[in-house]
This record gives structure tokens, C-alpha cells and sequence, in this order.
């Protein structure tokens, strides 16, 4: 039922938009992965956080992370007891 909602909506357009805003890639997975809050207090806490990003870009309009580098990679070599390359330290 959710999904025919969803579809129905063009959830999915919504969320590739987003998705081509982000900078960075787990940015965009996680916006692509995006659902609407079911409870009251999650929904509270997301519009915060959106609010505080809000007012970040409003006191610091050119505020950014700088370019950001995926490590994921990386930290799968760690869990398995291997290390990064030097490399991947620079």
C-alpha cells in the first residue's frame, strides 16, 4: 500500500533530485533511502535538523565540507584485520 503511495507520488523522483544535490556519495545513498518519519518524535527530530542546517546556510551562505572522500572502502579492509594503503591515508 505504502509502495503504490509512493510510486503513485513520484517518491522516487523527489528522492533522485535530492539525491543529485548531494556532493558526496553516502550523501546520496542515504537521500535515495529516505522514507517518511512514522513517528511523531522522529518526524520532530528530522525537522530540526533540518532547521539547524537551515540556519547554518543562512548565517554561512558559502558554508561547505569541502571535497569529501568515501573511506568505506577502507574501513572494510580494517574489519577484516587487513590496513589502507599509504595512499589512501593522503
Amino acid at each position: 500500500m505504502i509502495e503504490k503511495s509512493f510510486r503513485k507520488l513520484e517518491f522516487d523522483k523527489i528522492l533522485d533530485m535530492l539525491a543529485a544535490e548531494a556532493g558526496f556519495a553516502c550523501s546520496r545513498e542515504l537521500a535515495l533511502g529516505l522514507r517518511p518519519a512514522t513517528q511523531a518524535r522522529e518526524a520532530g527530530e528530522r525537522l530540526a535538523a533540518t532547521e539547524e542546517a537551515r540556519e547554518i546556510w543562512r548565517l554561512h551562505p558559502g558554508f561547505s565540507l569541502g571535497p569529501l572522500w568515501d573511506i568505506r572502502p577502507q574501513l572494510r579492509l580494517v574489519e577484516i584485520g587487513g590496513g589502507p594503503e599509504a595512499e589512501a591515508f593522503l
